[in-house]
């Protein structure tokens, strides 16, 4: 995976944060054959809508190394849980 954007978290993201033991957010992300992130949806809350929504938008700047099926070498969408730990 190479990265576009980090999550900026804002100042009350990171007072949120300060409160919380061992803080993650688990994305499930949809990914095109070019790649691309299409689609995000939080499956497991970091507990704060400042931390969750800017993993969010970061993860539609993402790009994935598009998967390829061994036998016919076509690449197809694909699904991937990703979970950022802070």
């Amino acid at each position: 995976m190479r990265t576009r954007e980090l999550p900026r978290l804002g100042l009350a993201a990171q007072a949120d944060l300060a409160t919380m033991d061992r803080p993650f957010v688990v994305m499930m992300l949809k990914i095109d054959t070019t790649g691309n992130v299409v689609d995000v949806q939080i499956t497991h809350s970091s507990g704060s809508d400042n931390v969750d929504l800017p993993c969010q938008r970061a993860a539609y700047t993402w790009w994935f190394e598009p998967q390829k099926d061994p036998k016919t070498g076509q690449i197809h969408p694909e699904q991937i849980e990703f979970t950022i730990y802070f």
